[in-house]
């Protein structure tokens, strides 16, 4: 079986997500997504729960070929893609897996920790946007088995949150977010009645 693992906050996961996600569908048998408890290039996550963020994609995907996974909310290692590989690996110790990622993260790949054994376990794709030839000049890249996907996405979970922040707090629960155009656009139905109804990105 071809597997496919997707990691990140998805603090909020949105549509650009989904995206991906259907996209890879058509590629491989099954995909893994993998919040994380807190990036490790990053101070903290919005949402101290993690668990709001693991219910969110489990609202927005309701698919057999997707699914959910833990490791990194429960894990006490660092959330490093070294480590959740292996725990990858031996779970799925007969399939082929690779990794799905963008490509600010493809760019950043030779500060990961222990990126060398990450490109010689698993083969990467990754989702391109604006469609430009990205020219890499560390050897690394020669080495490592990169695919690209060109995506084209103009949703950020950084905006989605400043917008969820800044909302009218004197609407009614009713109404709230019913008419705004923006969340329709980036946020699945389910995960935006979710985040009112829980009255998550409050400030």
């Amino acid at each position: 079986m071809n597997i496919a693992f997707f990691g990140g906050s998805f603090d909020p996961p949105h549509k650009g997500h989904k995206k991906i996600i259907n996209k890879s569908l058509e590629i491989f048998d099954k995909v893994l997504i993998i919040p994380n408890s807190k990036s490790v290039d990053k101070k903290k996550l919005l949402i101290e729960s993690s668990n709001h963020r693991f219910n969110m994609l489990n609202l927005m995907f309701d698919n057999s070929n997707v699914e959910i996974v833990d490791y990194e909310i429960k894990s006490k290692l660092p959330n490093y893609t070294y480590y959740t590989l292996k725990f990858l690996m031996n779970k799925y110790k007969k399939d082929n897996i690779s990794m799905i990622i963008g490509q600010d993260q493809l760019l950043n790949l030779t500060n990961w920790y222990n990126y060398e054994y990450i490109i010689k376990n698993v083969s990467i794709i990754c989702f391109r946007r604006n469609f430009k030839n990205l020219n890499f000049q560390k050897d690394i890249y020669k080495v490592a088995k990169i695919n690209f996907i060109d995506f084209e996405c103009d949703i950020s979970s950084t905006d989605i949150r400043i917008q969820l922040s800044n909302r009218n707090q004197t609407q009614s629960e009713k109404s709230k977010f019913s008419s705004n155009s923006f969340f329709d656009y980036s946020l699945d139905s389910k995960v935006l009645k979710y985040i009112n109804n829980e009255n998550l990105y409050l400030c």
